[in-house]
């Protein structure tokens, strides 16, 4: 899969990735109005939201790298 590739090749963004299975969370899927799987969103340090991508034909290697990477870049720079 691609996230698993990207985490291997990139430990230090682990921590930006959290993995939700929605038979475990369905209060946080009606407040997020999750409908189609796999969603990914990407939140801020204040849980406010972003960005959302829907489906995995757009969850891609060069995506996940990219989303991750910026994420790491925002919240290391001084």
């Amino acid at each position: 899969e691609a996230l698993d590739h990207v985490l291997s090749v990139n430990p230090e963004f682990e921590s930006f990735v959290t993995v939700l299975q929605k038979e475990e969370h369905p209060d946080l899927v009606e407040e997020l109005d999750l409908s189609l799987y796999p969603t990914v969103i990407i939140a801020d340090n204040m849980d406010n939201e972003i960005s959302r991508k829907v489906g995995s034909k757009f969850l891609t290697h060069e995506w996940w790298n990219a989303a991750l990477y910026s994420l790491y870049r925002n919240n290391t720079e001084a």
